[in-house]
């Protein structure tokens, strides 16, 4: 679960502008991801991210995507990430 979790508009609004305002494709996202939600914000421990991010490295299919809906998952529980 979350380290700090989140309300729900503070994490919409992390999402959003994530995704409307990060360009560099995919890896750039989560970049952004990490930064925010890792070091920033601290709503899931680096340990975490790093599960989530390699579970979504070998699916296949945007995992960008797939990671936002890991890391909604861990913050906000099954409603967060779907």
């Amino acid at each position: 679960m979350a380290v700090n979790r989140p309300s729900w508009p503070e994490l919409i609004q992390v999402f959003l502008c994530i995704e409307l305002l990060g360009f560099g494709g995919p890896q750039a996202h989560m970049a952004l991801m990490g930064d925010q939600v890792v070091q920033q914000r601290q709503w899931v421990s680096p340990q975490a991210f790093a599960e989530g991010l390699a579970l979504c490295e070998t699916l296949p299919g945007p995992a960008s995507s797939q990671l936002a809906m890991v890391l909604g998952w861990r913050c906000r529980g099954a409603l967060g990430g779907g």
